[in-house]
């Protein structure tokens, strides 16, 4: 599982299982917000918003240390506050879930393939 601190960044904690016990904390060296994990082979990749666009980085699984260079892979679809990135493979495709708009007048969801 991946959270954010909005004090002082992210960190993850794993398990084998929900009910514990957890690891304790790894931290890792992004700002942003609703962070998500999405996990190819042997790479693991975290996609988060800043409100203006959603990046993405390769992250090493065991001490959260950023393997790739920080990507914007969308500024979203000109609705305000683009957020709440979720990555999803199907077959051939790769789908990107993201929500615009806050929490206010105007909120939207989009899926891009």
């Amino acid at each position: 599982m991946i959270t954010t601190n909005v004090t002082v960044g992210y960190f993850f904690v794993t398990a084998k299982d929900p009910v514990g016990p957890w690891s304790d904390p790894i931290w890792v060296n992004i700002q942003g917000i609703d962070p998500s994990f999405f996990f190819e082979t042997d790479r693991v990749y975290i996609q988060y918003a800043n409100l203006k666009a959603i990046w993405q980085v390769v992250m090493n699984r065991q001490t959260g240390a950023l393997l790739s260079e920080l990507t914007i892979i969308t500024k979203g679809s000109g609705g305000r506050d683009v957020e709440g990135p979720h990555l999803y493979r199907k077959g051939q495709f790769y789908y990107l879930l993201t929500a615009e708009g806050g929490t206010r007048k105007g909120h939207i969801i989009t899926i891009r393939r």
